[in-house]
């Protein structure tokens, strides 16, 4: 009896410290986005204090995704247990095209917002460091690069 209480605490305990873990390990922009590699296009809408904007951006050997990989990468991420509710904070919303290993084209959308919240495959993450200015250049970025799409 006792072998078998000490085994459920030992179960318990490497369950939590598993758990601890797994939210607390830092990841890369690579960890979080579904594909970074082949990407074709990405649509951008820009929600910001009531204004929208909708950019987008076609890849090719001029224009190339890992400028903006390597900008988002810079930062560490982690995951976060709690589902986001929405908020009021600006936010950069993204649709990527990208070409799967059969060579169809596909797409995932990745959200970001000024506070530093990810929304990706319905799970949310939090970028750790100076969320509003990763955010600022981010939007300055899409701004500089994308074609803008009057609406």
């Amino acid at each position: 009896m006792k072998k078998l209480h000490l085994l459920i605490v030992i179960i318990v305990v490497l369950i939590v410290l598993g758990l601890i873990w797994y939210y607390a390990s830092p990841l890369k922009i690579r960890d979080v986005m579904r594909h970074t590699n082949q990407i074709e296009k990405m649509d951008f809408l820009i929600a910001s204090y009531g204004t929208f904007k909708h950019y987008s951006i076609q890849f090719d050997e001029k224009t190339n995704s890992s400028e903006l990989i390597d900008m988002l990468d810079a930062e560490s991420y982690s995951r976060e247990f709690k589902s986001y509710k929405g908020s009021s904070d600006r936010v950069i919303m993204m649709i990527i095209f990208y070409r799967d290993r059969d060579g169809t084209v596909d797409n995932y959308s990745f959200d970001i917002t000024e506070s530093g919240i990810i929304i990706c495959n319905n799970k949310q993450y939090q970028i750790k460091g100076d969320t509003e200015e990763i955010f600022d250049n981010l939007y300055e970025w899409i701004k500089n690069n994308g074609r803008y799409i009057p609406s």
